[in-house]
Parts: C-alpha cells; sequence; structure tokens
C-alpha cells in the first residue's frame, strides 16, 4: 500500500498521518484561531473545524492535508508521532520559524 503524496515529499515533515490532535495543538502554539489556519493554509474554515473534531486522522483530501502541514511547518511547528511520547506538536529550532507567520 502506497502512502500519501506528503509522506515521501522532503518539503513536509515524514509521517503517516495528520491528526485533529496535531490541528489543534499546533494552533494552541502559534496562537492561531481557526479562521488563521485557514487563511494562511487556504483550506476551508469548515474542513479544518471537522477534521479538529477528531483526535486521531483527519478527514481532509490529500491537498488539504499538505497544505496544512506545509503552513504549519513554515511557522515553525514540528508535528510529533512518536511511539512512547504519542501524538502532539512543539517548536522546531528558531532558524526554521518563517516570523511573519508566527502570532
Amino acid at each position: 500500500m502506497v502512502g500519501p503524496k506528503w509522506a515521501d515529499d522532503e518539503s513536509v515533515p515524514h509521517m503517516t498521518t495528520l491528526t485533529g490532535l496535531h490541528i489543534r495543538a499546533s494552533r494552541a502554539l502559534l496562537r492561531w484561531r481557526v479562521q488563521d489556519l485557514a487563511k494562511k493554509s487556504r483550506v476551508s474554515i469548515d474542513a479544518i473545524k471537522r477534521a479538529e473534531l477528531l483526535d486521531g486522522s483527519v478527514n481532509m483530501t490529500v491537498a488539504e492535508q499538505e497544505a496544512v502541514i506545509r503552513i504549519l511547518q513554515m511557522a515553525g511547528v514540528t508535528l510529533i508521532e512518536d511511539g512512547q511520547l504519542g501524538l502532539g506538536a512543539a517548536f522546531s529550532k528558531p532558524s526554521h520559524r518563517s516570523p511573519d507567520l508566527i502570532g
């Protein structure tokens, strides 16, 4: 079985799944409203709200997932998916952040 296109794309973090928990945690770190993420990623507010209702895999298209992951990464967020740590989000090193996307 072949994973989503973004799973092999070096411009986005290597992950098997984007979850609602990732999106909620990332928005909290960045202090973004749903509207902020929607505008920056060009994914609809409704799609983001639906995705955030789930702790597990999001019900978004691959293109929507790519857009959300890419904008979060550009803002300096690393999405965590670890067998021991679980799921979450953390800020990456300051050199990897795009200052115009934060806040």
